[in-house]
């Protein structure tokens, strides 16, 4: 299909004196709330695809701020008038969605117990938390940062008293259960207008308080206004990577072999959880500017066997201008010193590798997959996989890197949801080349669930053209599958599916690191504290 020029405002005129017959039709964009060139780039070049596709002429008239649309074909005009107006309302409501207020949410789950717990004390966080650092940035310190875990405060009560505790802590657990399927499913609505890279992940670590509701005459702060506080926009959280120690990490693959009523391998093929194979991945971020960063990824496939060469297989890069990339952040506070978890939802452009710096582009080309030095090394531990530049050599380049280690499992009872084990490594290869320094310096972890119907649904939005909207529907059934032998019955089984997959992961891990945490941070093997990165 030939491409159709674009005219000048005098032919357009022209064209619509001399030929009365022309279908033509006209949007009319609210400019005050999006500029165009917001939505289709200078020149409006974005509008192309659809000037081709409809076989339309389409021009921007800013004194009345609208879109005009003119075609002269025989047949199919009016449908291809319609068809525009359809595609520029789509790709405003892309741009609405992008430029629309962040969803940040966070809930906390009742006690349930005979302890009437009464009030909320803030502590120090006991956890090895050293000076922020950015959200997947470099390590530029932010000086210390207050960090506090909220801790439960009561007494034994009366059996009367303790009924009412639990019935009220029902009726909060049904609240929250719909707060966050509003939330999620919100969120989703949004995104069916997203073109790019979008994600759907609930990670789990620890949780602290950035900033909370506190009392200044009160040392303790009632529990009910500690939870009506969660509601409150100053009130400001992270969930955080965690330090661990050897021994934990081998109390935890410990674990997580025994964990058959839970886990099932990845690969079909292999039948024990010690056989899982951890996936290695590159990450590297450029600094293009104040704002403004380019993400690199670089993934080595599991090997099938030792004798395997390792050959990187995947490479992908996203733009990341830090403007609303994460459009829902819902977090579920935990009590009784266990794991939060955080349900994000995320967005990023992916780019092809001909608009890249050539700088850059030679800098990723010069990236290689290294050879494994010891297959016989324990669950949880690893080395440097990649061959990576010296920053001497590419002193215009500006970036981070960090290596990531996955090990990743499916839920027994619903194959669909994938839980990961993660390693994130930095290795020092400032001064010296990647094959003299294959140990990391810092280590940190990370644990997260996502299904793979939230991939397959959001593989649309990558290869969605502008004007386009998505195939599919925001709805409960698309987005949660429902178990195998589920229990839940009515429209929202599947969602009540997923909170009980996710909580049964939750409860496993805090179970897990729970008895080795105090340890973990005594060990004399344990490496020294590192910034923790949020999640």
């Amino acid at each position: 299909m030939a491409k159709v020029p674009v005219p000048t405002k005098q032919e357009i005129k022209s064209w619509v004196d001399r030929y009365d017959a022309w279908q033509k039709g006209i949007f009319l964009w609210p400019v005050n709330e999006i500029h165009p060139d917001e939505s289709f780039g200078n020149g409006h070049a974005g509008l192309d695809y659809l000037r081709t596709f409809y076989e339309c002429f389409i021009t921007y008239d800013r004194h009345v701020s609208a879109f005009k649309i003119l075609t002269n074909r025989q047949d199919g005009g009016v449908q291809a008038i319609q068809g525009v107006l359809r595609s520029l309302r789509v790709t405003f409501s892309e741009s609405a969605a992008r430029n629309s207020v962040p969803l940040e949410i966070y809930i906390i789950d009742p006690p349930q117990s005979d302890i009437g717990w009464s009030s909320i004390r803030m502590v120090e966080s006991d956890l090895r938390f050293g000076e922020a650092l950015s959200e997947r940035t470099t390590a530029v310190s932010e000086g210390p940062r207050l960090e506090k875990n909220a801790e439960l405060c009561g007494k034994e009560i009366l059996p009367e008293a303790a009924v009412k505790l639990r019935e009220d802590a029902e009726k909060t657990i049904t609240k929250n259960r719909r707060i966050v399927k509003n939330a999620i499913l919100e969120c989703i609505a949004r995104m069916a207008y997203y073109r790019g890279d979008v994600h759907i992940r609930v990670h789990i670590g620890a949780f602290v308080f950035r900033k909370y509701y506190s009392p200044k005459d009160l040392s303790d702060i009632p529990i009910d206004d500690f939870m009506k506080s969660m509601k409150d926009s100053n009130t400001k959280g992270s969930l955080l990577q965690v330090l661990l120690s050897s021994r934990a990490i081998e109390q935890l693959f410990a674990r997580v072999s025994m964990a058959t009523g839970l886990l099932v391998p990845m690969d079909s093929s292999t039948f024990s959880l010690n056989d899982v194979t951890p996936q290695y991945t590159a990450m590297f971020q450029f600094a293009l500017g104040k704002s403004e960063f380019l993400d690199l990824r670089k993934e080595i496939s599991p090997m099938r066997s030792e004798h395997t060469e390792n050959e990187i297989t995947d490479t992908q890069w996203t733009r990341d201008t830090r403007i609303n990339v994460s459009p829902l952040q819902l977090y579920k506070v935990p009590l009784q010193r266990k794991m939060g978890w955080k349900t994000q939802i995320s967005a990023n452009n992916k780019i092809d590798q001909a608009k890249v710096d050539i700088d850059i582009c030679r800098f990723a080309t010069a990236i290689t997959a290294l050879a494994t030095l010891n297959t016989t090394q324990p669950k949880g531990y690893t080395e440097l996989m990649f061959s990576v530049p010296r920053k001497a050599d590419f002193p215009n380049v500006r970036h981070y890197f960090q290596q990531k280690t996955t090990w990743r499992y499916r839920l027994a009872a619903n194959t669909a949801y994938i839980f990961e084990i993660t390693r994130y490594d930095k290795f020092d290869h400032a001064d010296k080349s990647a094959s003299t320094s294959r140990m990391p310096i810092a280590t940190q972890w990370g644990f997260s669930l996502w299904c793979v119907v939230w991939k397959e649904k959001l593989v649309s939005n990558m290869n969605c053209k502008p004007g386009f909207e998505v195939a599919w529907k925001p709805t409960v059934e698309n987005f949660f599958p429902q178990n195998r032998k589920s229990s839940s019955t009515g429209p929202y089984s599947g969602f009540d599916d997923y909170l009980g997959n996710l909580q049964a992961v939750v409860d496993f891990l805090s179970e897990a690191l729970s008895t080795e945490h105090e340890e973990s941070l005594q060990d004399e093997e344990a490496r020294p504290p590192s910034p923790l990165i949020e999640l």
